[in-house]
């Protein structure tokens, strides 16, 4: 009976350390490593490496915003090498939130945006909100710029 409460206990303490979140401890050096990974084509999972248990505890989709941005840059960056990765600006808002925007360019010119939002949770911050897309109205979006007419 012991040995099945200690085995009991001991996968509860594993179970719970994997869903916990870890804190960013420096996110200039966090978005080191995912600017790399993106320059290194998204080789050996890196992608997934880097944001994985990174997420505030109020993000319920980690894995699938994860998978999600990680097909669209793959598919759109294609046998195509990046020619430059652009950074809007840094936007803090109520110190509280931290909106991170790219532009990713390819030798042909093509455009995808990157949109990472942080939050500050007690003194930590954390990943919010990870997106990718191609579409002009993203990227629009995220750079705070409206269509002309």
């Amino acid at each position: 009976m012991f040995k099945k409460a200690v085995f009991c206990l001991s996968l509860l303490a594993t179970a719970s350390s994997a869903c916990a979140s870890e804190a960013i401890a420096y996110k200039d050096e966090f978005e080191n490593q995912y600017i790399q990974c993106i320059e290194n084509k998204l080789a050996a999972d890196c992608w997934n490496k880097a944001f994985s248990g990174h997420f505030d505890k109020w993000q319920t989709k980690e894995k699938a915003l994860i998978s999600k941005s990680q097909i669209a840059l793959a598919a759109w960056l294609g046998q195509h090498e990046i020619y430059k990765i652009h950074l809007n600006p840094k936007e803090t808002k109520g110190e509280v939130f931290e909106s991170r925007a790219y532009l990713i360019e390819r030798d042909d010119g093509q455009l995808i945006g990157l949109h990472i939002g942080f939050r500050q949770v007690q003194g930590q911050w954390y990943v919010s909100e990870l997106l990718a897309n191609t579409d002009e109205a993203f990227i629009r979006s995220i750079l705070d710029m409206p269509k002309l007419k």
